[in-house]
């Protein structure tokens, strides 16, 4: 997905993946993935059966969401 806010370009093409949590079963699935930008910043990328999304995340928010999701993304890479 690329999308263009504020006049910044988050693309997920392109940018490496930093940490990804998957949910759901065959009925719903889920994902979050945050991938940081050349420029420092990071991104949030969600993607549900409906819909998907893009949130900027400054480095600390990146941080924080790393920690608040700790378990989730160990939990994920299990599988």
């Amino acid at each position: 997905m690329k999308k263009v806010l504020k006049g910044k370009v988050y693309c997920t093409e392109t940018a490496k993946e930093v940490a990804r949590i998957e949910n759901g079963c065959i009925f719903y699935h889920s994902v979050k993935i945050l991938f940081p930008k050349k420029t420092g910043e990071y991104f949030l990328y969600e993607k549900n059966v409906v819909d998907e999304s893009i949130e900027p995340y400054t480095k600390e928010e990146a941080d924080a969401w790393l920690k608040r999701h700790k378990a989730e993304i160990e939990e994920t890479k299990k599988t």
